[in-house]
Parts: C-alpha cells; structure tokens; sequence
C-alpha cells in the first residue's frame, strides 16, 4: 500500500512537471535488506522517464557492500560512483577558511599557516578529521580567550584527541578507522 500511494505521489510529482531525488547520507549502514528495498524503489518508472533519482552516499565502506554478489542488480543500476580524494595541503586551507566563513567567523577567527599544516598532518587530508581537529582547536582557543589559532593550540587538541581515543572512542566519531602512524583513529 505504501509504495503504491509513493508511485502515486511520483506520478503526479512528474505530471507538474517535478521528479524527485531521495538522498541517503551514512548509506555504508544500511542492511543488504534495505539497499534491496532501495533497488525497487529504482523501478518505479513510466515508459520515458524514471519517477525518481536515488543518491547513495557513504564511507568507503559502502563499496565493499555494494561489491556482494547479493547486491549486484542494484549495482548494476548504478550510473555513477565517485569517490573522493582526501585533501591536499592547500585544500585544507580552503576547506577550513570556507567552514569558518559560512560559521559566520570569517573576520573574527584565524588559523596560522603552522596551525594548518598541523591538521594536515594529523588528519592526512580527511574532512571529518579536519573537522574534529579544528572544532577542539577552535575550543582551546575559546578557552585561552583567543581568535588566533596557533600550531600549539592545534598540538593541544590532536594530544587531546590521542588520549580520548587511547581511552575510548567516544571523543571521536566511531564509523571507519583511519590509520596516522602508530594511532588508530575512528572517523565518522
């Protein structure tokens, strides 16, 4: 019953001249079941057109899933994957300048360019780590009543984010782990 009254809603989503784009962020923890479900979902169509787009996005995780042999007919469907590349150095630069401009900070905050290679270095270019990094360093700032991100502000929050993760990993988001040398990092 729901997913006919769904193809209805489609169906006259695309008579007003409309299509419709389902978006499922964190898609590596879906079940096999769910991504089977998923995979209907991509038959509701009419001879011209699909009734609705299916966006799948995930950790890398979510490509070893759809590597089984039980999802290949939803594999099969798939017409693009992309992957993304961890940042470069001045990417990260313009990753954290864009985060802390649209935080509404950018003529009120700074990182020093040692700063920035210091999360570059501790997250190797991985945004979640970027963000993890930055968010404890911007908070270490706060505290010592500073704008002005130093590299030892940055070195207080990636030992800070060490001994939280050597105690557990609950400081850090706990989705995929990232190997930096001898630490073993859970990202999200």
């Amino acid at each position: 019953a729901l997913l006919d009254e769904l193809n209805r809603f489609l169906l006259d989503l695309l008579a007003q001249g409309g299509n419709a784009l389902l978006i499922i962020d964190e898609a590596q923890l879906l079940t096999i079941a769910c991504l089977e479900e998923i995979r209907l979902l991509s038959n509701l169509e009419t001879d011209q057109s699909k009734l609705i787009q299916i966006l799948l996005i995930g950790q890398p995780e979510l490509k070893e899933t759809l590597s089984q042999h039980a999802l290949r007919q939803l594999r099969q469907r798939i017409s693009i994957m992309y992957e993304i590349e961890p940042l470069d150095r001045e990417e990260v630069t313009a990753y954290i300048d864009a985060r802390i401009e649209v935080a509404g900070g950018k003529e009120k905050v700074a990182f020093a360019p040692k700063a920035i290679d210091r999360i570059y270095a501790f997250s190797n270019g991985f945004p979640r780590l970027i963000n993890v990094v930055a968010d404890q360093a911007l908070l270490a700032a706060y505290v010592a009543n500073t704008t002005f991100v130093s590299e030892a502000l940055v070195q207080q929050a990636v030992e800070e984010l060490k001994k939280a993760d050597a105690a557990g990993p609950s400081r850090l988001p706990a989705k995929q782990s990232v190997s930096l040398g001898r630490y073993v990092l859970p990202v999200a």
